[in-house]
């Protein structure tokens, strides 16, 4: 098949209209492309200025109660061994002593 004239009359006058197709359809793939990485950007920064909530904070307030009083309950125990020790250490001979560190040999 032979190309005759009309149909090269067709061919150039829509070369024009083909190539400013393509060419609108790469500046839309480069502006869709600008546009996903703003938005992006745009995104980062409202979640970098934002307060983030936690997704499991009421499981984690109650595991530090629980935890509190347990400590409370440590504490309490300690102070009571600490009181039994000292009123035992009180007992002690050697604390007994009036004369037991009224002095310091600074001689050597």
């Amino acid at each position: 098949m032979a190309i005759t004239p009309l149909d090269l009359q067709v061919l150039f006058s829509q070369i024009d209209n083909i190539a400013k197709d393509i060419h609108a359809q790469r500046e839309g793939v480069q502006l869709h492309r600008l546009m996903e990485a703003s938005s992006k950007q745009k995104k980062d920064a409202k979640k970098l200025n934002s307060v983030q909530e936690a997704d499991n904070a009421g499981k984690e307030l109650t595991n530090l109660k629980d935890r509190r009083g347990a400590d409370s309950q440590e504490k309490e125990r300690k102070r009571k061994k600490d009181s039994e020790n000292a009123e035992q250490d009180l007992t002690h001979p050697k604390l007994l002593d009036p004369n037991l560190g009224n002095y310091v040999d600074i001689c050597g």
